[in-house]
């Protein structure tokens, strides 16, 4: 059998089973995000013209095929000023109401939020609602606000792959008055979740193959993280006036801590960086294979226009 005829059989596998998991919101892309792939085409070529043994070629040419696949869904700059114009005009859009909850301020000392997020891109900014839902796409979005100790209780589900597969954006307004739980169930997206303006008691984020940044503030003196994901990179940014622990228990991701100590208990510590410490951050981090990295920034970098310009 030629070694073409492998090829691209072992291609078009690879076509379908990608295009399936695009279309069942396990992986996330969009198809001009393939096109920048182009370059792929004279490498192909140039093994063609090689050589060598018709096993080597094979061998190579699959090799190619899954540098390309993973520079598709891990590279964190891959969106970014493509000059196809397929970032800017995904972005170019109004975003519009969706669905919204009111803000009741006598219930709203604290809130809890869960929400299941299907393969697309959002963000969290503020809100003067309690959560209010902005995007590009109409979508089924399904919400459910009860009370518990009479405090509300969200789930949030948004069905992000039913519109016509189309790559698709959102914006999760908060409002910063309560006390937040929140707990993120994510599928593959890449994310910047920027909570520095909110007090976060608890923060638990499920996610898969995802590209995910996360910075808090120091607006509540005591923060416990868990992570649950599966092959990610993980920016996790924290304030420099905060203690901070961290409990890792996969051996199979890679940790980028800066100042953090191992301690006798295993536990990764790093104290604040000011005179005064104002609170503590706890993180656990569960099993995956992911690329895991902390970072320290002053106070004084909060980002304003996030803050003054709500939802």
């Amino acid at each position: 059998m030629k070694y073409k005829n492998i090829f691209w059989g072992v291609f078009f596998i690879f076509l379908g089973i990608f295009w399936l998991l695009k279309v069942f919101s396990v992986i996330s892309f969009h198809w001009c995000d393939v096109l920048k792939l182009w370059p792929l085409i004279f490498i192909w070529i140039g093994i063609s013209l090689l050589q060598i043994k018709e096993w080597v070629k094979l061998l190579l040419n699959i090799l190619t095929l899954l540098i390309g696949l993973v520079i598709l869904f891990y590279s964190p700059n891959f969106y970014v000023n493509s000059k196809l114009g397929c970032s800017e005009k995904q972005r170019s859009f109004i975003y519009k109401e969706i669905v919204s909850v009111p803000l009741d301020s006598a219930q709203a000392e604290r809130a809890t939020l869960i929400a299941n997020v299907g393969a697309c891109e959002f963000m969290m900014t503020t809100s003067n609602e309690l959560l209010l839902v902005k995007g590009d796409k109409e979508t089924e979005i399904e919400i459910d606000n009860t009370l518990i100790d009479n405090h509300p209780n969200i789930e949030l589900d948004i069905d992000a792959y039913k519109v016509n597969n189309a790559h698709k954006f959102y914006k999760i307004g908060l409002n910063t008055f309560p006390i937040w739980d929140i707990e993120l169930n994510i599928g593959a997206t890449k994310t910047e979740l920027n909570f520095a303006p909110f007090k976060i008691e608890n923060l638990e984020i499920n996610a898969g193959v995802s590209d995910i940044s996360v910075k808090i503030g120091d607006l509540y003196p005591s923060v416990t993280l868990d992570f649950s994901v599966g092959v990610s990179n993980i920016l996790l940014q924290i304030p420099e006036n905060m203690d901070c622990m961290l409990i890792k228990s996969s051996a199979l991701s890679s940790y980028s801590l800066g100042d953090f100590v191992k301690n006798d208990d295993g536990i990764y510590v790093s104290k604040a960086l000011t005179p005064q410490s104002v609170g503590t951050i706890k993180v656990e981090m569960g099993d995956g294979v992911s690329n895991i990295k902390v970072e320290r920034y002053p106070i004084l970098q909060f980002n304003k226009a996030e803050t003054e310009t709500p939802l």
